[in-house]
């Protein structure tokens, strides 16, 4: 499983049980979606991205199945990332790998939230050099 910019959820958890803020207060939604989704993408192209944004239901599904400790996994961690910083995306996987069972390789991009607009080109060749890997092709 090649993970950007993912939320890599522990079992029995889901993305709202495990990022709700334990002391009960509200979650903080990022007010200006062009500078924290968006940020290293020319404005006209950020503005029309931003445009097709759509509301998304609370995402309570709890993970019962451990892919993470099945099938290859890498995660590119985006490092100027403004949605979801570096220091988080290296803690969920950091998390997971401490479990004997799961390894999930870590890659980097310089980029922001967006890395298939910013990265495109990189983020093609991360995708078939990992999958050239996985089914042992190189």
């Amino acid at each position: 499983i090649f993970y950007t910019c993912a939320f890599i959820i522990p079992l029995g958890k889901s993305v709202h049980s495990f990022f709700q803020p334990k002391d009960g207060t509200p979650p903080v939604v990022p007010p200006y979606c062009k500078f924290h989704f968006f940020n290293g993408i020319e404005e006209d192209t950020a503005k029309h991205y931003e445009s097709t944004l759509t509301a998304s239901a609370v995402l309570k599904t709890v993970l019962r199945n451990d892919a993470y400790a099945s099938l290859p996994c890498v995660y590119l961690v985006t490092e100027n990332d403004l949605a979801l910083p570096a220091a988080y995306q290296e803690a969920m996987v950091e998390l997971q790998n401490q479990r004997p069972e799961v390894q999930i390789s870590l890659i980097r991009c310089s980029n922001g939230h967006s890395p298939h607009l910013a990265f495109t080109k990189g983020l093609v060749a991360e995708v078939k050099r990992f999958g050239t890997t996985a089914l042992g092709l190189d």
